[in-house]
């Protein structure tokens, strides 16, 4: 059973040659390719890299719905004003009220 390869971000910014930052901002603008199994974890399938690097899959990369951007900048905004605003939130979603 062949199984998929995984880079790194460090392995990924070898493969295109730029840095490190350089992936992570292509990441936070969703231009590349990348899975997020955990929080902290970010990983980049070789053979999506490939294929979006020779263009067949490069700005495919799926991007948040409407309802997940607006989500993001409701969390956002609760943030700069303090962590009362993430916890009711937090807690508008789970108990839907």
């Amino acid at each position: 059973m062949d199984q998929e390869e995984f880079l790194t971000v460090d392995e990924v910014a070898t493969l295109i040659k730029c840095s490190k930052f350089t992936v992570y901002g292509m990441v936070a603008r969703r231009r590349i390719p990348f899975k997020k199994p955990s929080r902290r974890l970010l990983r980049f399938r070789k053979s999506e890299i490939i294929a979006w690097l020779d263009g067949g899959s490069q700005g495919i990369v799926e991007k948040p719905t409407s309802s997940e951007r607006r989500r993001a900048k409701q969390i956002r905004r609760a943030g700069t004003k303090n962590a009362f605003g993430i916890v009711a939130l937090a807690k508008q979603e789970v108990l839907g009220v």
